[in-house]
């Protein structure tokens, strides 16, 4: 799977992680018994423990396994799994200036990187990939490695 789609090793671990629960639930190791039926039950029962975020990701997960096994007899298009709407809640800037605050008087570096992955909206990965090398303070820019496609 890394070869062919480039995948992140933990990406690749919660792949693994998904095939291996398919795997627990038909009791069955051998992939060519698994039918859509067999996978619809599956994910019917995952539902009762995850979001419908998780599950979409569990059938990305299997589409691609099922795909590199050559399995044509399978057809994921029946699969709609419509996620809830979402309701998102915005902090105000006060309860940001808030969480940075606090940051700050815990360690100064805490809230230099809070007040940084804030300002410039990156990803804790994005954060943590962070070298000296990446600052360029005469052209005041910041080189972000892209981990995320």
């Amino acid at each position: 799977m890394r070869n062919l789609y480039k995948d992140s090793e933990l990406t690749i671990s919660n792949y693994k992680t998904v095939i291996n629960k398919l795997i627990a639930f038909t009791n069955d190791t051998d992939t060519n018994n698994v039918t859509m039926e067999t996978i619809l039950d599956f994910l019917t029962e995952q539902g009762k423990y995850f979001q419908k975020s998780t599950l979409k990701f569990y059938v990305y997960a299997l589409k691609k396994f099922f795909t590199i096994l050559g399995r044509t007899d399978l057809d994921f298009r029946q699969i709609d799994i419509t996620p809830d709407d979402k309701e998102y809640k915005i902090l105000s800037p006060e309860e940001v200036a808030k969480i940075i605050n606090t940051a700050y008087e815990m360690d100064p570096r805490y809230g230099m990187m809070l007040d940084l992955a804030y300002d410039c909206a990156l990803r804790i990965t994005e954060l943590i990939n962070l070298k000296v090398d990446d600052f360029h303070p005469k052209e005041c820019t910041l080189r972000v490695h892209a981990l995320k496609h």
